[in-house]
């Protein structure tokens, strides 16, 4: 049986997600960004911007927009640490001036994989009756919520 290309981004961001959740014991992103030592900011970027990240001198930084409300910079965090875990060969510089639009793409849809790994879990599938509800309990956007449950 031949994996599609889309099945192994999803894995490859579903197993990324599930070892940090073992080794660091937490979902949530700022306590793992923290024991990774990877500095988080919370920032007066442009609306439009909800955040971003970056290596500077081999250091992860995590910029997140500080308008956005406790739920989205949890979001906003656990989907630049997947560009962090997934993504560590290339920087936020590189990939604004030089990725083409289809590589942008799929680096994003792995970081929302990851994002929806890291901040669903299983029990939250069992109780959550619809997808809006799913988003509400999980606390993220119903894009996200739909990753978990297979919906591309």
């Amino acid at each position: 049986m031949k994996i599609s290309k889309e099945e192994n981004l999803v894995s490859k961001a579903k197993i990324m997600a599930d070892d940090i959740i073992e080794k660091y014991r937490t979902r949530n992103p700022f306590e793992i960004c923290e024991n990774m030592d990877i500095a988080v900011f919370f920032a007066d970027i442009p609306q439009s911007v909800r955040g971003f990240s970056a290596n500077i001198k081999g250091k992860n930084i995590v910029y997140i927009n500080n308008i956005l409300d406790d739920n989205m910079q949890k979001q906003v965090c656990a989907h630049e640490l997947g560009h962090i875990l997934l993504h560590p060969e290339y920087n936020l510089v590189f990939m604004l001036e030089k990725a083409p639009l289809m590589v942008h793409s799929r680096f994003e849809k792995e970081a929302d994989e990851f994002c929806a790994n890291l901040l669903i879990d299983d029990d939250m599938l069992k109780e959550a009756s619809t997808i809006k509800h799913l988003a509400c309990i999980a606390g993220v956007e119903q894009q996200i919520a739909m990753l978990k449950v297979g919906i591309r």
